[in-house]
């Protein structure tokens, strides 16, 4: 059953959140609601059995929790909605309707986020609403997309609001700064000049580190 009508003033409350992010974990559900995890759980766990939302279970933080987005039709009924996360460029009917083989999808996400990622790295941060734009791709994909990249510890993602609407600001990962590269075999790369103790134009210290420089 796909009735809301039926639902209390904490469901609808639930569900509205849901359709507003277009994705949310569970944990965070019951965070925004300002509800302990068990009436967090409950709620979810009844949008679900009412065929609201879909409830994918998946881990946070290295916690298991569960991925809650809206069911196809609730996606189509909320295109019109001011959250340019909950819109899409084409009907969530559409997307359904054209089934693939489990290896070309696999294929085609991995593809997806290959594609993703550069564009995050290129811009330095990029809006969620933005990413699944330019990947051409419906909101719900591309905040599919956005989730396995931040679960993959490749971009962080920052709820925010942009052009009045909720969405994700997107950065890449910060990595650990590699000290090695500081190193010309045993030692600090060496200090060299036409004065120094070592003569930059015949340094096979420096040669060899400008060359792990190149292949790293």
């Amino acid at each position: 059953m796909n009735a809301t009508g039926d639902l209390t003033t904490q469901q609808q409350r639930a569900l509205e959140l849901i359709q507003e992010r277009g994705e949310i974990t569970q944990s965070e559900l019951w965070k925004a609601l300002d509800a302990n995890s068990r009436a967090g759980s409950r709620l979810a766990t009844a949008l679900a059995e009412k065929g609201l939302i879909e409830r994918t279970e998946t881990t946070r933080s290295g916690r298991r929790t569960y991925l809650l987005s809206p069911t196809d039709a609730q996606t189509a009924n909320t295109d019109e909605s001011p959250d340019e996360d909950s819109q899409t460029d084409q009907s969530a009917t559409e997307e359904a309707s054209q089934p693939e083989s489990s290896a070309t999808e696999d294929s085609q996400s991995d593809s997806q986020q290959d594609r993703a990622l550069e564009l995050i790295r290129d811009r330095g941060a990029l809006y969620q609403s933005e990413l699944w734009k330019e990947l051409d791709v419906s909101s719900r994909t591309g905040s599919r997309i956005a989730s396995k990249l931040e679960e993959k510890g490749e971009i962080r993602r920052e709820a925010t609001a942009h052009n009045g609407n909720r969405t994700y600001l997107l950065r890449p990962a910060k990595k650990d700064l590699d000290f090695s590269l500081l190193m010309a075999g045993d030692k600090i790369s060496p200090l060299v000049g036409n004065d120094g103790e070592i003569d930059p134009t015949t340094s096979d210290a420096l040669s060899e580190w400008i060359f792990q420089l190149v292949q790293n």
